[in-house]
């Protein structure tokens, strides 16, 4: 599913995930700097690819995604929580594009801002 919660920290907001972000996640999916740490990362998806997995994450009870960006609003990667309620688990993966210039490396210091709420 994707949360229609607003998060908002000192550095980023975590804002629903929408339509209109999915041509840039082509773009960075399109990059092999970006790809080389997916591990089940195929081929490019083209965006008719994402707009399939976006509906597939709408629909899915144990998934709920978020999008990253800057407080100026650069779009700045995604990130999902796992479900596994038989388990009694979840499990969170982060997907942050450090080419959005000045700000975003996914270095230890700059994840922790995404869970320093304000």
């Amino acid at each position: 599913m994707i949360s229609e919660s607003i998060l908002e920290g000192e550095r980023v907001r975590l804002r629903p995930t929408e339509e209109r972000d999915l041509p840039r996640f082509v773009e960075w999916l399109a990059d092999r700097d970006v790809t080389r740490w997916l591990a089940a990362m195929g081929d490019p998806p083209t965006l008719e690819d994402e707009r399939e997995w976006y509906e597939r994450r709408r629909e899915d009870p144990e998934s709920v995604m978020w999008s990253i960006e800057t407080l100026d609003g650069r779009l700045a990667g995604n990130v999902e929580l796992r479900l596994a309620p038989r388990a009694k688990r979840a499990e969170m993966g982060i997907a942050i594009q450090d080419k959005v210039r000045g700000w975003c490396s996914a270095t230890p210091s700059r994840i922790s801002n995404l869970t320093a709420w304000s």
